[in-house]
């Protein structure tokens, strides 16, 4: 996923609900998500780690985050589809709009 919108929240905001849904699959030794300064970081813990960084971009009264740097375990090189699926599920539930 190289972008995505948050249209309603900051980013601060946005990471107390995704980590809400995390807790709320049993997943917070596994997934986790952290957002500084201008960056917003997503950790796959498992078998090797995995991190996905953001650029955060203010925009009205929320944010969009685009891709700016990604490093991928090899054990999750064949899983990165499905994974990439389940952190897609997780943002919409909680209010973001996948672009691409």
């Amino acid at each position: 996923m190289k972008s995505f919108a948050v249209p309603d929240a900051d980013p601060a905001t946005f990471v107390k609900r995704v980590r809400a849904e995390i807790a709320s699959h049993g997943l917070e030794g596994i997934a986790s998500i952290d957002v500084k300064d201008d960056q917003l970081e997503v950790r796959i813990s498992q078998f090797g780690t995995s991190r996905v960084v953001y650029k955060i971009e203010p925009t009205g009264a929320g944010f969009r985050a685009r891709l700016t740097g990604e490093s991928i375990a090899p054990m999750h090189r064949a899983l990165l589809p499905t994974l990439e699926g389940k952190l897609n599920e997780v943002l919409k539930r909680v209010g973001a709009t996948i672009e691409a």
